[in-house]
This record gives structure tokens, sequence and C-alpha cells, in this order.
């Protein structure tokens, strides 16, 4: 299945060619869950980061559908 996925910030050194903010369409095994795409991207499982799953926060356990679009942000510090 396809999703589209959003790399955001200093996230985009972990996919060759990927540029904050420009969707990557990708193909996705069925069932497959926001760790799943994680692994495939080589972005570390343990890294703290903000995931939105069609514009709502999700976790990493919520298994994706086809058409979803996936967000990854990481954490924010401001003041």
């Amino acid at each position: 299945m396809k999703i589209e996925f959003v790399l955001y910030a200093s996230l985009t050194q972990f996919v060759s060619g990927s540029v904050a903010g420009k969707p990557i369409t990708l193909e996705i095994p069925d069932k497959a869950t926001v760790n799943h795409v994680l692994h495939m991207m080589a972005i570390p499982s343990d890294m703290a980061l903000i995931l939105l799953i069609n514009g709502r926060s999700g976790t990493k356990e919520h298994e994706l559908s086809e058409g979803d679009r996936l967000a990854i942000f990481p954490p924010i510090a401001g003041g």
C-alpha cells in the first residue's frame, strides 16, 4: 500500500535527498505500523518524535492504512 511520508527539520538527515516538508510516497506492507516505517527509513526508534497521522497525534504502534499521511517532527523547544 502507499502512504505519504513527510519529515521536518533535522530529521531529513536520515533520508537521502529528502526535503523538509516535502512529501515522499512510500510503498509499505499492509498492516505496517509507524515503527515499521521508522525502521525502513533508518530513523532510530528510541528517538523522541512528534508523530502526526493525517494531521492528528499518533503513536509508533499505530497501524497505517492506504493513503495515510505520516508527518514526523523532532521535539520542539522554545521560549
